[in-house]
């Protein structure tokens, strides 16, 4: 996920895992919640947790 590739680019310590067995095969718009729902827990982690893993 390039989200998570620029964050860690930035020099946010992050690890992260994903479960979903078939990726490509989620309907367009839950990919697009997913991904607004990842973003908004980096930017809300950046916001408040700046520093800490």
């Amino acid at each position: 996920m390039r989200l998570i590739g620029d964050i860690r680019a930035a020099g946010m310590r992050i690890d992260t895992w994903i479960d979903i067995q078939q990726l490509g095969q989620l309907d367009d718009s839950i990919s697009m919640i997913a991904y607004r729902v990842v973003q908004e827990g980096l930017t809300n982690a950046r916001r408040h947790a700046l520093g800490t893993p």
